[in-house]
């Protein structure tokens, strides 16, 4: 069965299964083949409210946004405060100042980090609550890497870059996300305050992004100390939201085929590959609300 829908845009067809994704009653699509619907931009009444009202706030403080997309975003992630919006705004922006990340290019910065820490980023399905998220194999980033200023420039590329692939669409946005890092093999020397503080601040009250959950796998035995440290440079209400967990008892809050195959699961996928698939949804989810186009629904050329 099909249910036909008619934007002022035209017609496009999708599953029973899709329309229910549609309304934000399951996962947004995820392309797999070549030419399929993107669901998952839809904005409530009161979502559309938010934004013009963060939208009139952001032009009153000369705030610019970098898309439609995002100030949506912004406006989600702040509950329709424009306080807490505009704030976001004016974080994000002082990080695309500071660190002109936007020199680099996706490409530049993929390299980069594949060259200098190909072992760090993780593949990691969905938890069973639906959420997406990203691994990090923390014992595998070394900040000697990090030499320097177009390094850097790469390395916030890349964590930029790696929040967007996490928010493909509004429903991820609304929906929140999580961190899954695995902290085998962590010391003092994987550490460094000064980069830990510059790669917090992309996520932490800046990028419009939920992170409701902090996954640390295999916890050391100086996770107390460690989460001491980054309390000098990560917020309360994240710390709050660590969830310790050992290697064997993932499959409590994630399916088997979701767990990555490094601890045994069925999840195989390359994280290069995921991030490239939901980076192109991503910019799928940006040019369509860069169209003005009525309803959200984009056609998606993978």
């Amino acid at each position: 069965r099909t249910w036909n829908f008619r934007w002022c845009t035209g017609v496009f067809r999708a599953t029973k299964r899709q329309a229910k994704r549609a309304c934000g009653r399951e996962e947004p699509a995820q392309m797999s083949s070549r030419n399929e619907v993107l669901v998952g931009n839809e904005l409530s009444e009161e979502e559309i409210g938010w934004m013009k009202t963060l939208e009139e706030a952001a032009k009153a403080e000369g705030v610019t946004w970098d898309s439609r997309f995002m100030l949506a975003a912004f406006a989600i992630v702040a509950k329709g405060d424009p306080k807490k919006g505009l704030k976001r705004m004016k974080n994000w922006n002082k990080v695309c100042q500071d660190y002109n990340f936007q020199e680099v290019t996706e490409a530049q910065g993929t390299q980069w980090m594949q060259e200098h820490l190909g072992d760090f980023m993780l593949c990691v399905g969905n938890d069973k609550r639906s959420y997406n998220g990203y691994g990090l194999r923390l014992g595998q980033f070394f900040p000697s890497s990090v030499k320097t200023e177009y390094d850097e420039k790469c390395m916030v590329r890349c964590v930029a870059d790696n929040m967007r692939s996490n928010t493909p669409t509004l429903a991820h946005v609304r929906r929140g996300n999580f961190m899954f890092a695995d902290l085998k093999g962590y010391g003092w020397s994987n550490m460094s305050m000064s980069l830990d503080k510059k790669i917090s601040s992309v996520y932490q009250d800046s990028y419009p992004i939920k992170v409701k959950t902090i996954f640390l796998i295999n916890p050391p035995s100086i996770l107390t100390a460690l989460l001491e440290v980054a309390k000098l440079f990560i917020k309360k209400k994240l710390i709050e939201r660590v969830t310790p967990v050992k290697g064997e008892n993932l499959a409590e809050y994630f399916e088997q085929d979701q767990i990555p195959a490094h601890y045994g699961g069925g999840m195989t996928q390359s994280y290069w590959d995921r991030r490239d698939h939901n980076i192109k949804i991503h910019r799928a989810s940006v040019a369509e609300m860069e169209s003005g186009s009525g309803p959200r629904a984009a056609t998606v050329s993978m």
